[in-house]
């Protein structure tokens, strides 16, 4: 434990910090005694609560300054427990003559107020608030300040924004012929770069397939075996993005699939594509690693 010494110093008084023996310095007597008074002004605490609660008795500042002078003399926690307890007894009354305060002020309703300034100024020349304003003029040195919880009294108005409509396309608009053409990456970010160099790798296999069905054509066959033209005896992954980029081809209506008439199988064949929309309909070709193994077995 610690307490404070007064110290006489240059610019006054200054305090300087006492150490208290702890756990010593007392005899068994003594301390004792020193319960005993400690129980003492915990029963008078109780016994005068309600004397002590009133704000115009001097009760509660008698038995504080009693517990506080006990304080003084603690040096074991025995003791120091003894004064918790009269603190807690002591701190609810202390709550309890809070609670009174708000009750002894003195309260002015706006009715009485308002009554009482027409009765003060009832007659006078100029009414209630001219007389008013001069009568308390003295009491102010400066103009009051003004704030306003919504901001500024004066906002800029917004100017709104012309809605622009988009132009209405016709039907025949929205069908447009697949175009080949070589992607301008210019500074991009990386994943629109990548994704343009896929676009552009499918468009030149488009374009090889079509040149080569072409040369076909060229050269007097009206159409090719499918199984020569798209599958790839060395890779899998090359036929089935062969068979992928053909069916591109036969949506656009530049190519077509037909059955040889002798032997039923598949032929790739060049079209005119056609001015108008075409019919479309959607068919599924299952093609796996062991089909493509039998194909290239057996052609």
């Amino acid at each position: 434990m610690s307490g404070e010494e007064n110290v006489p110093g240059n610019g006054g008084k200054r305090k300087r910090s006492v150490k208290v023996p702890v756990m010593e310095g007392q005899t068994e007597e003594e301390r004792r005694a020193l319960r005993k008074k400690q129980r003492a002004i915990l029963d008078r605490v109780n016994d005068r609560h309600a004397e002590m609660i009133q704000l115009d008795s001097n009760a509660y500042a008698e038995e504080r300054e009693s517990n506080n002078k006990l304080f003084e003399n603690v040096r074991f926690t025995r003791e120091l427990g003894n004064d918790g307890d009269n603190l807690v007894a002591i701190g609810t009354v202390a709550v309890e003559r809070s609670s009174q305060l708000n009750q002894s002020v003195a309260q002015y309703p706006a009715n009485d107020i308002m009554e009482k300034l027409r009765e003060r100024y009832r007659g006078c020349n100029g009414g209630l608030w001219l007389n008013l304003g001069h009568d308390v003029a003295g009491l102010f040195k400066a103009v009051p300040i003004l704030n306003f919880m919504n901001g500024p009294l004066e906002q800029p108005q917004m100017q709104k924004k012309k809605a622009v409509r988009r132009q209405k396309q016709d039907e025949d608009d929205e069908f447009q012929a697949t175009q080949y053409e070589t992607m301008d990456y210019g500074e991009k970010n990386n994943e629109n770069v990548e994704q343009r160099k896929l676009e552009e790798a499918t468009n030149r296999r488009l374009q090889n397939l079509e040149h080569v069905l072409k040369t076909k054509v060229a050269e007097g066959e009206d159409s090719v075996d499918m199984m020569n033209l798209l599958v790839s005896p060395r890779s899998f992954h090359e036929t089935v993005e062969n068979f992928f980029d053909y069916s591109f081809l036969v949506k656009d209506g530049k190519a077509s699939i037909k059955l040889d008439p002798k032997t039923g199988l598949p032929l790739c064949a060049l079209e005119e594509q056609p001015e108008d929309q075409l019919k479309k309909f959607q068919t599924v070709v299952v093609l796996g690693p062991q089909d493509h193994k039998r194909i290239v077995d057996y052609w």
